[in-house]
């Protein structure tokens, strides 16, 4: 089968192109610029002339595109895509419905909003890791210690240029603000059910408006209370419950963040963004433990870190999320916490068990190389 992918400066574009020529398909690979306006129908003929002149059997790209879905439709060729970001507003274009779409999504509960709206050519594909060219990164990198930790997290604190509270914050009313606050605390006291989006009356929504104009796209179906929901408060919601749970640790334990943010975390060793392909995978093995914090818009799912960190060779803690549940077994391949305390406490047990922390790993690892590499989800996405 010959395989054509939308490049552009994805996660995993190098694991997916090397898994797809293991799995026996010839590749060709045309620039795709992911910023260009979904519903411009020039992107579309653009895409359209590289289908005419690769004449692929599949186009494949990470995340959904409307332009390439309107291209592939008119050219009757199958656009399978594969989302790993949440939020995605583009996945509500109206062109999701194109019987020539195939849509991945790694969340079982978004999948499921899909299926119950009849929308039935979106699937439930968990994310993958590379953990044979993990290895020989780490392998490379040799003994050095310029990346060991004893508490490491990776990631964003959601403080910076697209910090959409701060922004819309100060111009809020009163009332806005108050009845957004209380939501927030509200929500950051509970996991599994995330009821933001429907407690945000017309009132607050013309409140944040008047604050932080938004709008839906003409082509699509997604909400406003989506946008707000899903791009402004959730991601506020996890910057202060990642601020706070890094600060429990840091003031107990050894702790290690790299960040692009510009918020410091007191206590703990603060670092500049390090490269996700080549430097990410040997912080996470060096570290003796990695934390994930998920996004709140990730609703069941697991993220791409999770996979990167046990792929790694990494011990993983992290927040507990529904989808672990169908594949791995806490305190056998990973550990998860429930609140500050439970989670001080967890990091310090392992920290003195290395033995366990060891075993855990090890058996995540043995996992991801026996059903969750990029080579098992081409064959799932190709067959």
């Amino acid at each position: 089968m010959k395989i054509l992918i939308a490049d552009w400066n994805s996660f995993g574009r190098e694991d997916i192109k090397e898994a797809i020529k293991a799995c026996g398909h010839s590749l060709a690979v045309f620039s795709f610029d992911k910023n260009s306006d979904r519903s411009d129908p020039k992107v579309a003929e653009q895409v359209r002339k590289e289908i005419r002149k690769h004449t692929p059997d599949r186009v494949f790209s990470f995340n959904y595109f409307p332009q390439i879905a309107v291209a592939c439709k008119e050219e009757s060729v199958q656009y399978i895509s594969w989302i790993y970001d949440s939020p995605y507003v583009q996945v509500y274009s109206y062109t999701i419905a194109f019987p020539t779409n195939t849509i991945y999504l790694f969340d079982r509960e978004w999948v499921f909003d899909f299926n119950k709206n009849r929308i039935e050519n979106v699937f439930y594909l968990p994310m993958a890791a590379n953990p044979e060219r993990l290895g020989k990164l780490i392998n490379h990198a040799g003994i050095s210690g310029k990346y060991d930790s004893d508490v490491c997290f990776i990631g964003s604190l959601y403080r910076g240029s697209h910090d959409f509270w701060s922004r819309m914050e100060p111009g809020l009313d009163d009332y806005t603000r108050g009845y957004l606050e209380a939501l927030i605390r509200a929500q950051m006291d509970i996991y599994g059910v995330n009821f933001i989006e429907e407690s945000l009356n017309e009132r607050v929504i013309s409140g944040m408006k008047a604050a932080l104009p938004m709008d839906t796209f003409p082509d699509g179906v997604e909400s406003i209370e989506y946008l707000y929901g899903q791009y402004v408060i959730d991601r506020e919601i996890t910057s202060r419950e990642r601020i706070s749970l890094l600060s429990a640790v840091a003031k107990k334990l050894p702790l290690t963040v790299y960040t692009g943010s510009d918020t410091a975390i007191p206590g703990a060793k603060m670092k500049k963004p390090i490269d996700h392909y080549t430097e990410s995978p040997v912080a996470m093995n060096r570290a003796k433990i990695n934390l994930n914090i998920t996004l709140r818009s990730i609703r069941s799912g697991m993220p791409l870190r999770v996979f990167e960190i046990m792929g790694s060779g990494g011990f993983l803690m992290t927040n507990f999320q529904g989808d672990f549940g169908e594949f791995f077994t806490p305190g056998e391949d990973f550990e998860y916490f429930e609140d500050r305390e439970d989670l001080v406490e967890r990091c310090s047990y392992y920290l003195e068990h290395e033995d366990e922390r060891r075993e855990i790993a090890e058996s995540a690892l043995k996992k991801i190389k026996a059903r969750h590499t990029f080579e098992h989800r081409v064959r799932e996405m190709f067959s």
